[in-house]
């Protein structure tokens, strides 16, 4: 299955993880998402050579190296809702954006950033709904941090998650607007990898801001994450 994986989808295409709006069948395939181009090309390779598929590895060398260099290019800024999502963020580069807008309202989009092995995933988004405040309101982003926080728990119940443990809430920054609300959670994916994993909800200009940050275990301490999770406050 690996080497026709390479030759479509994942390998050609994005890297984008969207958590708990993914299907199941995509869920499955964390390690492969969080792999880097370089990582999943030497996949591809190993696996047509176990094969016999000379041609293809080479095929699989070509492609992942060119993958590589366009992951290496710097990526244009991208406006979302009225929202800029910068190409850097704090080491961060943008990845990849999903659209989620055109299969149903008020989803929004995700945008994927990535560095080494750490990712995040940022929404912007507004359920349909036209009384979000254009600047922080605790009470509308306590509600929606608590939606997310449920949606974390009930995808473990789901089998999405062999483990979602929560480690405790925090905001950034600790005190004053505007903030985000945030949890840290320790995860283990259906593969049974561990990673920490941060949730921040807030909500700016009328929408929505939901920041998934993750890594592996202890790779995520508080100013580390806070270098990310800071500069998404903005002057809003």
């Amino acid at each position: 299955m690996a080497p026709a994986r390479c030759a479509s989808g994942p390998f050609l295409g994005s890297p984008a993880s969207s958590w708990l709006l993914e299907p199941p069948a995509v869920a499955k395939e964390a390690s492969w998402k969080r792999a880097t181009p370089e990582g999943r090309a030497r996949r591809c390779v190993e696996a047509a050579s176990k094969l016999g598929l000379a041609r293809l590895a080479a095929v699989a060398a070509s492609l992942g190296l060119a993958l590589a260099v366009t992951a290496a290019e710097a990526r244009p800024r991208v406006s979302l809702l009225g929202h800029d999502f910068p190409e850097t963020v704090a080491g961060f580069t943008l990845q990849d954006t999903t659209d989620y807008e055109s299969k149903a309202r008020g989803l929004g989009y995700s945008v994927y950033y990535r560095k080494g092995a750490q990712w995040a995933d940022v929404y912007i988004y507004a359920l349909g709904r036209d009384d979000i405040p254009a600047r922080y309101d605790e009470a509308t982003s306590q509600e929606q941090f608590v939606q997310a926080s449920e949606d974390i728990q009930n995808a473990a119940k789901a089998g999405m998650y062999r483990k979602a443990s929560l480690r405790g809430a925090f905001t950034v920054p600790e005190s004053g607007t505007p903030r985000l609300d945030c949890a840290r959670y320790d995860l283990v994916d259906r593969e049974g990898e561990p990673h920490d994993s941060i949730l921040c909800v807030t909500n700016q200009r009328g929408k929505f801001l939901k920041i998934r940050l993750s890594g592996p275990p202890g790779s995520l301490p508080p100013e580390a994450a806070n270098r990310f999770l800071k500069p998404w406050l903005g002057d809003r």
